[in-house]
């Protein structure tokens, strides 16, 4: 068949006319729809043709009659007429087709929110499951609708938080729990038009409160892309319920010790006709820390009202804190009335001592990179003169200021993160008795340098002391002369190549090539053999010119050469990179800056609701920063909630690593609070632990907005020609796309126009005509 005749067929559709077709055509029954169509397989064009003709002869035969009387002439147009119809019948062969199809069933989607404000109660009266209760209440009575419906569409059921999920019955659908920490109602629409196209769908049904938590609500253009109606029916009693909640609470994730810090502080109140106060605490632990008192009157509007917290951590390290608003007695949901979040407190400076025994160009050198870094606060003391410049002189007398031993290396000791001795001799200054408090201090986690020069090492008089016990190799006999002259330049040993000291580029290549062009070195200490827990990290061939050691907790690093500071006269345009980068390299190293730890853990999340799964990432380096495989490591889970001081264990996760030095743990928390999770590796270093704060909580973002949303609810179905339904109404009736695609079993085509009473009509038509037109004496 032609297209013209496909778009004829088109045409000629309709219900009536089909009915008819087949109780003439097919009374027996067998097929279901029938319409007009051409069986001609003339073209368009010879079509034109013929109806240029039949024009033509109808006009020449209209003009031929002109002298008779109207009637008569208008007698022999209409035979004309009649004529050239009944050819036409003939040359476009007019037929039935007769068809038995089913229509392809398209989808109802019928959308029930789980998140956990359906848990909240459905109205004044309290009833079992509250909102969700009465969410499957009304799906139980609208089952004989859903089957009804089942026979013209596909219904599908799903649940929805931020995503959606599919149920195979109405059974399976109520026994899913609505547990989901957020709503959305974009997302989960997106989702079903990815599952189901838009052309596909017939309607949606959503059951909802309308609380929509996402950070973008559904919009009325997200909305239309469904091209179908959504329905939708509020759960949740019309009127707020009286309930204070925290509706955000903002702190950075990190503050500077002994610096203020300020919380910020939201909160909401609704469903309250007379004013009212509460008291807003932050704790941290068990600490309170501030009390704010929030004042509310429904008069002056919903808005929430923002307070401001502020306190100054005084300690390093990750603390719990937490922000509480007083509950009231009339207030059904608590649990937005607490919120936790954890607080990174780190150094505000870096406090370095730096004793230097004369001033030099590497001293400059190191003071002047100290001094640029603004997170150092450096303490510097120079010996101008030495007991063999004046021999009359007392030791008080012989710097500017006399040099204040017991205030640097006994009150004030602690205060410091990391001391410098730089070409320094404790002889002369009565240190004898403060050397073992500085080998404590660094046991018990302070930092220690030793810059090489003439008055360093064995040429300061340090063999046999507590501070040969800090240096990551062995002192020869206290000597003048331990020193190897001439130019050389360092080369990187195998634990170099990879510790982040001597990182000067992240790629090994790159940082290969930086150690190649550096500038030649003058001069080093010698040195005895390197102790067993030492690291060397630099070599003049058999010699160590920079040596890293763990003492205890704190760490100690050697450098055996003073010049160093011909790195910052190299040529180019890295002019002093490689000088700046060591030495900031060295510094994190020694004051255990969290990201250089050869341990670390970490929860892949900050924030988990109760009952997530708490999943736990560790790796384990050894002392040169290799990863370690097979290494036997430990997580030790504590509850904080109270503070660190009273940590409470609550499990062990015993991990074994595998290729990088990875290992990966699960946790199921039974109670929210604040946990840390710490790591040890006994097999690497017994001193070392990495630690990560999480939190699991009931987060009340779900619950910090409980009035029902019916204003959201109807707009969607507003803009899409749906209704906000009622729990009484019969979802049967309701608008929704009829089904448009259809399958073709059975098809016959049957002609209309070879019958004998079409046959005798063409041939009686002209003949009347030419028998009339002889009587009326035309040609």
């Amino acid at each position: 068949m032609s297209a013209w005749g496909l778009l004829s067929a088109q045409a000629l559709s309709a219900e009536g006319l089909s009915a008819r077709l087949l109780s003439w055509l097919s009374p027996e029954g067998g097929f279901n729809q029938a319409s007009l169509v051409w069986l001609h397989a003339w073209p368009a064009w010879a079509l034109l043709c013929a109806l240029a003709l039949g024009g033509g002869a109808w006009w020449l035969a209209w003009r031929s009659s002109a002298r008779l009387a109207q009637r008569r002439r208008l007698a022999l147009g209409a035979l004309r007429l009649l004529t050239l119809c009944l050819l036409a019948l003939f040359l476009l062969e007019p037929g039935a087709r007769l068809e038995d199809v089913t229509r392809v069933k398209n989808h109802v989607a019928v959308l029930v929110d789980s998140s956990r404000s359906m848990t909240l109660p459905a109205g004044e009266e309290a009833r079992e499951g509250g909102r969700w209760g009465a969410a499957l209440r009304a799906l139980e009575a609208q089952r004989e609708a859903l089957d009804a419906l089942a026979r013209e569409h596909v219904v599908t059921l799903y649940t929805f938080d931020e995503h959606l999920r599919r149920h195979d019955s109405l059974e399976a659908l109520a026994a899913h729990a609505p547990r989901g920490e957020g709503t959305s109602l974009s997302a989960p629409l997106d989702e079903l038009l990815a599952r189901t196209p838009a052309d596909d769908l017939a309607a949606v049904w959503v059951l909802s409160d309308g609380v929509d938590t996402a950070p973008t609500p559904l919009g009325a253009e997200a909305a239309a892309r469904a091209r179908a109606p959504i329905h939708t029916l509020l759960l949740g009693p019309r009127r707020a319920a009286p309930d204070v909640a925290l509706a955000a609470v903002r702190a950075d994730e990190f503050a500077f010790a002994r610096n203020a810090v300020s919380v910020e502080v939201e909160v909401v109140a609704r469903g309250y006709s007379a004013p009212l106060s509460r008291r807003v605490t932050l704790s941290r632990g068990d600490e309170v820390l501030a009390q704010r008192l929030l004042t509310y009157d429904p008069a002056e509007g919903a808005a929430p009202r923002v307070l401001s917290f502020e306190f100054v951590p005084e300690e390093v390290g990750e603390e719990a804190y937490s922000v509480a608003v007083e509950a009231g007695e009339e207030e059904a949901v608590t649990a937005n009335n607490l919120a936790r979040f954890s607080m990174r407190v780190i150094r505000d400076k870096i406090r370095v001592l730096q004793v230097v025994g004369r001033p030099s160009w590497d001293e400059r050198a190191l003071r002047l990179h100290l001094q640029s870094n603004p997170n150092v606060e450096l303490i510097s003391f120079f010996i101008l003169r030495t007991n063999a410049s004046v021999e009359v002189a007392s030791p008080e007398e012989l710097s500017l200021i006399p040099f204040p031993t017991q205030e640097l290396f006994e009150e004030r000791l602690g205060s410091f993160d990391m001391m410098i001795f730089q070409n320094f001799t404790h002889r002369g200054y009565r240190m004898s008795s403060y050397l073992p408090l500085i080998r404590d201090y660094v046991r018990g986690g302070g930092g220690f340098v030793m810059v090489g020069g003439d008055q360093s090492f064995s040429g300061g008089g340090y063999a046999g002391t507590p501070i040969a016990d800090l240096l990551p190799f062995e002192l020869l006999p206290n000597a003048k002369d331990a020193v190897t002259l001439g130019d050389f330049r360092p080369t990187l040993s195998a634990e170099g190549a990879r510790h982040p000291i001597t990182a000067l580029s992240l790629s090994p290549e790159e940082n290969a090539a930086w150690w190649a062009r550096t500038p030649l070195l003058s001069g080093n200490n010698r040195v005895g053999a390197l102790k067993p827990e030492a690291r060397a990290l630099l070599w003049r061939e058999r010699e160590p010119v920079m040596a890293v050691m763990e003492v205890g907790a704190g760490r100690a690093l050697a450098l055996t050469t003073d010049s160093l500071w011909r790195w910052g006269f190299e040529e180019g345009a890295d002019a002093g990179a490689a000088y700046h980068r060591l030495w900031g390299n060295a510094i994190r190293w020694v004051i255990r800056d969290p990201s250089l730890n050869p341990l670390r853990v970490a929860a892949s999340r900050e924030r988990y609701p109760l009952g997530a799964r708490v999943e736990l990432k560790a790796q384990v380096l050894n002392a040169s920063y290799e990863p370690v495989e097979g290494a036997l490591a430990q997580v030790v889970i504590e509850e904080v909630s109270r503070g660190a001081g009273q940590a409470r264990e609550v499990a062990r996760l015993a991990l074994k690593t595998e290729a990088q030095g990875e290992a990966a743990g699960v946790w199921r928390p039974e109670a929210e609070g604040v946990y840390r999770a710490r790591l040890s590796a006994p097999s690497v270093g017994a001193a070392l632990s990495a630690q990560d704060l999480f939190v699991v909580a009931e987060d009340p973002l779900e619950l910090r907005e409980v009035a029902p949303r019916a204003d959201l609810l109807s707009a969607l179905s507003e803009v899409t020609g749906g209704r906000l339904l009622s729990p009484q109404d019969d979802w049967r009736g309701l608008e929704r796309v009829r089904p448009q695609v259809m399958r073709v079993n059975r098809r016959v085509e049957t002609p209309l126009w070879s019958s004998a009473w079409a046959l005798l009509l063409a041939i009686l038509a002209p003949s009347a005509e030419w028998l009339l037109r002889r009587r009326w004496g035309l040609a």
